[in-house]
């Protein structure tokens, strides 16, 4: 089993107890209706490193995470999906560096939406296409992202927030992500 793929798992649970903890700590005004994720960690916020220095710790073990994931993969889609991932992981780093309130927020946080739905869907391409892992595996990562991106479009058309929209594909970046690290743990 590689072990070092473990890293995976802990870096998107660091960052989705971080956003737990600091919507409960602001629960008197924010929800998920109305409000951003990052509104959670805005500049001048009492509070607001509860959001963003999980970001910062869970995107950096997903980053390590990753680079072992690509010592893993053979084929040259799967090597580049998940070098775009890790390129997508970049831009969350920099939403705990950038919290809302800064300049560069708004980019890197549509940055990494887009990039990582995007990744994802490449990586499950080439664990389907290079036989880098079963075909439920594949699935496993196309379908959820697939699916989870039309959901977040749809989230944004119906409130007036967008936490939904960034929860439906945070999730499914992170299920999809899940899946092809299943799929190489025993590689």
């Amino acid at each position: 089993m590689n072990r070092k793929l473990l890293l995976g798992f802990a870096g998107p649970s660091i960052i989705f107890a971080g956003i737990a903890t600091a919507a409960y700590i602001n629960r008197s005004w924010w929800n998920l209706t109305d409000h951003a994720i990052s509104d959670l960690g805005h500049v001048g916020l009492p509070y607001n490193y509860v959001l963003n220095v999980p970001i910062i710790i869970g995107a950096l073990l997903t980053m390590l995470a990753t680079y072992f994931l690509s010592k893993t993969v053979k084929g040259s889609i799967t090597r580049f999906g998940v070098y775009a991932f890790m390129f997508a992981l970049i831009f969350l780093l920099l939403i705990g560096v950038f919290p809302e309130g800064t300049l560069p927020h708004g980019f890197v946080s549509h940055a990494f939406f887009y990039s990582g739905i995007i990744s994802m869907m490449i990586v499950g391409s080439g664990y389907l296409w290079e036989k880098e892992s079963s075909a439920r595996v594949a699935y496993g990562i196309i379908i959820p992202s697939m699916v989870g991106a039309s959901l977040a479009v749809a989230a944004l058309a119906h409130f007036p927030g967008v936490a939904i929209a960034e929860f439906v594909a945070a999730g499914t970046i992170m299920i999809a992500y899940f899946f092809a690290l299943i799929g190489k743990l025993n590689a």
